[in-house]
């Protein structure tokens, strides 16, 4: 299933790739995306696990195979 992301989203997943399988913790991609609020992030992460591209799991960020596509 292949859904359209927002350029948020795309950032944040953008992100998590660079990460090489280390998760990064909700200050740190807050960090990088400029915001403030890690419930914010927890936001961008909700929808890009409900899209299919990434896993969590006990506190760690896995990318599914379709997010591990460039």
């Amino acid at each position: 299933m292949i859904t359209t992301l927002s350029p948020r989203q795309a950032q944040v997943l953008a992100f998590l790739k660079k990460q090489k399988g280390k998760t990064p913790s909700l200050q740190k991609i807050a960090d990088h995306l400029g915001v403030s609020s890690r419930n914010s992030v927890v936001g961008f992460l909700d929808h890009l696990e409900r899209k299919g591209y990434i896993v969590r799991d006990d506190g760690v960020i896995r990318l599914t195979k379709l997010g591990e596509m460039s």
